[in-house]
């Protein structure tokens, strides 16, 4: 998955913003790279970062039924699901329901660096996601599949 998904792609749900504990990794474990570019990127947080650039926004999948059921909520109004490439209103995040993680595969390295620049700030620990309907997507991230 990545972040040129064409907009007409029949995969895409909305754009939000989630809270990084919501997001569980399935890509590949590459540890000594991932470092380095870790402290390359919360070096770049230092200085700037724009979370609601789509060019950083990340892709994760989601089950329509969970994602109908969030919408449905009477916690979330419009405001908090943006279109293709258009972050939300940065009021507040979506809230996932508690023991569903989002699966991802690309931007591991922005997630941390991110913990990293705002450990000691909570709230800050958020990204912007585009949620991918994992019905339709046919290639599910998998650990398993993930170490090819």
């Amino acid at each position: 998955m990545n972040g040129g998904m064409e907009a007409r792609s029949p995969y895409f749900l909305a754009c939000v913003r989630v809270s990084i504990s919501s997001l569980s990794y399935y890509g590949r474990p590459d540890r000594k790279e991932k470092k380095d570019k870790i402290n390359k990127l919360h070096f770049l947080f230092k200085e700037r970062c724009n979370r609601t650039d789509p060019d950083n926004f990340i892709n994760a999948v989601i089950s329509r039924e969970i994602f109908e059921s969030m919408c449905s909520d009477d916690r979330h109004s419009s405001q908090h699901f943006g279109a293709w490439r258009q972050a939300p209103q940065p009021s507040s995040l979506v809230n996932i329901p508690a023991g569903i993680k989002l699966a991802y595969g690309d931007g591991f390295s922005r997630l941390e660096a991110c913990k990293m620049r705002f450990r000691r700030n909570q709230k800050e620990h958020w990204w912007v996601v585009n949620l991918i309907d994992q019905g339709k997507f046919q290639q599910p991230l998998d650990k398993r599949q993930a170490k090819g």
